[in-house]
């Protein structure tokens, strides 16, 4: 679906570059990441793609969020928030995910709406 980043603190006429990061951690054969395209400019990311993995053991896998900055001026992009859960807690069903900074607090500013399905 989307995702938002607050802008509040970056009043200048550049605004983050928003993507997305979708992982799956746990065994080697089902480690895997996906990457949305990037909403240049905007600070809000919307999104009509659907991530799909192939997990074969996902009592010991991770589903892990990443919302990032594309910066195109240094060689690593920016963590804005990220989210984890374990694949066996996963359930079906629309969801709004509060995304946590890179020093684990929670963030109301920033959020991913998704949408988890298993087939």
């Amino acid at each position: 679906y989307g995702a938002f980043c607050s802008q509040v603190k970056n009043m200048s006429i550049l605004k983050d570059d928003l993507y997305m990061e979708v992982e799956v951690a746990g065994l080697p054969e089902d480690c895997a990441l996906q990457r949305s395209r990037s909403a240049a400019n905007t600070g809000r990311l919307k999104l009509n793609t659907d991530f799909d993995f192939k997990v074969r053991y996902p009592e010991v896998a991770v589903l892990l969020l990443h919302l990032k900055d594309d910066d195109t001026l240094v060689a690593l992009d920016d963590t804005l928030g990220y989210w984890a859960v374990p694949l066996n807690e996963l359930v079906p069903g629309d969801w709004v995910i509060n995304l946590r900074d890179t020093k684990d607090r929670p963030r109301g500013d920033r959020w991913a709406k998704v949408s988890i399905s298993w087939l």
